[in-house]
């Protein structure tokens, strides 16, 4: 069992809003919070990989946050409708595992040890059934992993919302005991079919211990996901900690965090810095 207090605090750089962002000024911000900790996440459908020349210089962008203190523990690989291991079709699904494989082989030129994967995006409908879905996400999942150990980094899958894989603990349980040196990204903002207490005892039960290495943290209704602050939803926070703590959960806690509850503007980094010390450290 680890203790929360020894997790480190981390935001993905969604919160920056796109690539125009991710400057200096826009790290410094991460800087005057005393948050040292940043998941690389960029909007593929956007072009921004492309408008920071991530694919070909990624020392760009690991320079540009280093010079604020800023160091990338974990890389969002590139996900959408089109750029997703569940396309049916197999072209299609070669050109999306090329562009993931491009973006995994940049973020590991850089040092960024962990990838983060959307084991599925979509088109469940177009299975004949479920376990279908279920065994096309497997080999590909396989696939990519394979990739990540041959360049020395680590695999770690997120729990996904409704429909897509992953949306049910059985579903990444399968994935584990299939790929045994496989990880997850736990995404609490996901877990809307089981509690994300739930969905962790049931990962805790099957003898899951230390193969969550990535959180994705947000709050929500329990209905759909709406990336909010912890405390602006209904996630019973104690619970998750606890269990996080039972999984021997010891690496960043990534705020992964949208707009704030009832208002435009955007949550900042020092909002993030405050709710960790109430929420985790308190």
């Amino acid at each position: 069992m680890t203790d929360r207090h020894s997790w480190k605090l981390g935001a993905s750089s969604c919160i920056l809003r796109g690539s125009k962002n991710h400057t200096e000024d826009g790290f410094k911000k991460y800087l005057d919070a005393g948050i040292k900790y940043a998941e690389l996440s960029l909007s593929v459908w956007t072009g921004d990989y492309e408008k920071l020349d991530f694919y070909d210089h990624p020392e760009k962008i690991k320079e540009i946050a280093l010079s604020q203190g800023v160091e990338f523990a974990t890389f969002h690989t590139p996900f959408s409708m089109e750029v997703s291991l569940s396309i049916p079709d197999k072209e299609k699904r070669e050109e999306a595992y090329k562009i993931i494989e491009k973006a995994i082989r940049a973020a590991a030129k850089i040092g960024i040890k962990i990838m983060v994967l959307h084991p599925s995006c979509g088109y469940d409908e177009l299975y004949p059934e479920r376990q279908a879905y279920l065994e096309q996400t497997l080999e590909e999942v396989r696939r990519v992993n394979e990739l990540c150990k041959s360049l020395g980094v680590t695999l770690a899958v997120e729990n996904m919302k409704p429909d897509h894989i992953c949306c049910r603990s059985c579903e990444m349980i399968y994935l584990l005991e299939n790929i045994p040196d496989l990880k997850v990204c736990f995404d609490t903002n996901h877990s809307l079919l089981e509690s994300p207490e739930d969905y962790l005892d049931a990962l805790f039960k099957a003898g899951m211990k230390g193969r969550i290495v990535a959180t994705h943290v947000s709050d929500c209704d329990l209905d759909c996901e709406m990336h909010r602050l912890p405390g602006d939803g209904k996630i019973s926070w104690e619970n998750v900690l606890s269990k996080l703590e039972q999984l021997e959960f010891n690496g960043v806690f990534m705020y992964e965090v949208s707009k704030a509850k009832d208002r435009e503007e955007a949550y900042t980094p020092s909002m993030i810095a405050d709710n960790f010390r109430e929420i985790v450290l308190s």
